[in-house]
């Protein structure tokens, strides 16, 4: 047993009080409040520094995961770039394998057929459930493949439903039995990447989630077997860039899922899968996305996400090449194995700053939920064009602050190289166009600095 060690020194508490006293002292006549604090785009008020008279009256120690978050990689679902794994890639602790299929997928692709080397689990996402197919799968992902149904996701990203609202959402009524019979797990599937990329902010998204998972449960809330066979669900969402806030949203999230599923009778648990956006990502100076998706990818560990997935550097031109794809997943490996960020459980815990926010995020966002309730649920709202006209202006709002270099994008308004040339930018650049018919207006990507590179690259042509 260690012997006790005395200190010959004590520290006397200091207040909040005190603090600002000093600090004030500090800025010899300058204003505290202009200097020192702000608001975020949520309309949270910021202050310099936090003590525990900030903390929540109750702080839940139950956030995350902790040490069990499972490194996932993306393949494309026609398999273009599935031979960049090696089974050498599976022993090295990339463990779930996550692939989003095309449109038209009625059998299982050959690659899948034929490939000899598995991760320990996979994450599938039909893009149309429809033509999906439910005969026996591959026997080696038997058991441990789930399959990601979404189709309130496919109409807010498209703006149409796969056939209509009523078939679509009564396709889940049997979905689950077809889906177990042939090997596999059924999950419902929260697209929050949507929101994220769009322009919404983090109360935002938590709302727009959580509504989006309620129309679910509302759903099916007379067909138990239908209800609880799809549990727990899966949020899908993207990091963007703003550090601390992305560790409280997806921790405000988790907790808003938690009130929601129990005032609803159901299991309170969810998965959380993050990856970085690519509303921040940047073609100039495009080496500096590895520096962004480094950090989202640890506020996705420290948010307490069950799954963590990495995007390329070079991701914003829509590309994929060997060289790229292993980077991302040494990202990953590195935060693992070498940073040790698996080695501590909800590190973020009792963390003044981010336990006020976490509080503040989910506060914000259940009284958005219940206005979006209200107005009739988030399908209601999306065809009355609400919610599409307020994610547009908190995305004109963070665009004009980019604009205005209040928003910063190092590489393109904050230190930009004049040697970085990028001709042809505006027709190679990754953007999705709408469809020409749709029911709804779309959620479409609106990258921050697009207008800024499209302005850029023509300048080079002239």
């Amino acid at each position: 047993m260690r012997n006790k060690v005395n200190f010959p020194f004590n520290f006397s508490p200091v207040s909040a009080q005190e603090w600002k006293m000093a600090l004030q002292a500090g800025l010899k006549g300058g204003d505290y409040n202009a200097l020192l604090t702000s608001t975020l785009p949520e309309g949270i008020h910021i202050k310099p520094f936090y003590t525990c008279d900030d903390l929540p009256n109750s702080v839940s120690q139950t956030h995350g995961i902790g040490t069990a978050w499972e490194i996932g990689t993306v393949i494309e679902g026609n398999g273009r770039n599935s031979e960049f794994q090696s089974p050498e890639d599976w022993k090295d602790g990339i463990n779930t394998w996550i692939t989003e299929l095309p449109v038209s997928q009625s059998v299982w692709p050959d690659w899948m057929k034929t490939r000899t080397a598995w991760p320990k689990k996979m994450l599938l996402i039909p893009a149309n459930p429809y033509d999906f197919c439910f005969d026996p799968c591959p026997e080696p992902i038997k058991g441990k493949t789930e399959v990601l149904i979404d189709p309130i996701g496919h109409f807010t990203k498209t703006g149409n439903w796969v056939r209509n609202q009523t078939t679509d959402l009564q396709f889940l009524q049997n979905v689950a039995k077809r889906i177990r019979s042939s090997g596999l797990v059924p999950r419902l599937l929260i697209s929050g990447e949507n929101y994220q990329q769009a322009g919404a902010n983090a109360v935002q998204e938590i709302a727009y989630m959580l509504a989006h998972a309620r129309e679910y449960l509302l759903h099916t809330s007379g067909d138990n077997t239908t209800k609880f066979g799809f549990e727990p669900p899966v949020f899908r969402v993207a990091i963007g860039g703003e550090y601390f806030s992305d560790i409280a949203k997806i921790r405000a999230l988790r907790q808003g899922w938690a009130l929601l599923a129990k005032a609803e009778q159901f299991p309170t648990a969810c998965k959380i899968w993050s990856h970085p956006s690519l509303r921040n990502k940047t073609a100039y100076d495009y080496n500096t996305n590895l520096l962004r998706t480094t950090l989202e990818c640890m506020a996705g560990i420290f948010g307490g996400a069950d799954i963590i997935s990495n995007i390329t550097y070079d991701a914003v031109f829509g590309t994929t090449n060997a060289f790229s794809d292993r980077l991302a997943r040494n990202q990953l490996l590195v935060l693992r194995h070498e940073a040790h960020l698996d080695k501590v459980s909800n590190p973020a815990d009792g963390a003044y700053f981010i336990e006020h926010l976490t509080n503040q995020f989910g506060k914000k966002g259940l009284e958005l939920l219940k206005n979006i309730e209200k107005g009739g649920g988030l399908i209601a709202q999306f065809k009355s064009h609400t919610i599409q006209k307020k994610i547009r202006q908190s995305a004109t709002s963070e665009q004009s602050a980019f604009e205005a270099n209040q928003r910063i994008l190092v590489g393109s308004n904050l230190y930009p190289n004049p040697q970085d040339r990028m001709t042809g930018l505006a027709q190679s650049s990754k953007s999705k166009k709408a469809p020409k018919k749709t029911e709804i207006e779309p959620l479409m990507l609106r990258r921050l600095a697009r207008p800024y590179e499209k302005k850029r690259s023509e300048n080079e042509t002239n």
